[in-house]
């Protein structure tokens, strides 16, 4: 079982430079716990990864949407996370 609380902003400008396009910004932290009591997979978390227990993580993104030409746009992004811990895969 998952337990999981996420604060987060989000914010989104559109502009008219270089024909117009969209800059989004996302910064999140969540606090979680991970109980793998009774479950098959706790014997091998226990002599491997450690993801069990109370975790915190980090998470960002920035991105931009922008107009090339007409009909046609680009897109980049950057993301990225961190962790105090080994995080289990669903993470």
């Amino acid at each position: 079982k998952s337990d999981l609380l996420t604060l987060a902003l989000l914010g989104n400008q559109f502009d008219d430079l270089g024909g117009g396009g969209s800059t989004t910004a996302y910064f999140g932290a969540q606090f979680g716990n991970l109980n793998l009591d009774g479950s098959p997979n706790q014997a091998f978390d226990a002599a491997g990864p450690r993801t069990a227990g109370s975790f915190r993580k980090l998470r960002y993104q920035l991105s931009r949407q922008q107009t090339l030409a007409d009909g046609v746009s680009g897109y980049v992004s950057l993301q990225g996370q961190w962790a105090n811990r080994n995080l289990d895969s669903s993470e």
